[in-house]
């Protein structure tokens, strides 16, 4: 078995099936290791509470992206008709 421990390890520990599955023993030692299987909350993981709201607007621009690149198909179509 792999030990990471007293490796002066730093940063979030990779996402997957295979570290994710380790004791945390295996890390001990690595104070600066953050991520699952830890304790340790990586910064940035838990949401701010001054966070400012999201807005839909990306939505609005793609409907309009999507009309606007069909009229263009449409339009080359019909020039090839007359």
């Amino acid at each position: 078995m792999l030990d990471l421990s007293n490796n002066r390890l730093y940063g979030k520990i990779p996402i997957g099936t295979q570290l994710q599955s380790f004791n945390t023993s295996y890390f001990e030692g690595n104070s600066n290791l953050c991520g699952e299987p830890l304790d340790n909350k990586c910064p940035g993981e838990e949401p701010s509470k001054h966070q400012v709201p999201t807005t839909d607007a990306g939505d609005d621009n793609s409907i309009f992206l999507e009309a606007f690149y069909m009229s263009m198909g449409i339009g080359f179509f019909t020039s090839f008709i007359h």
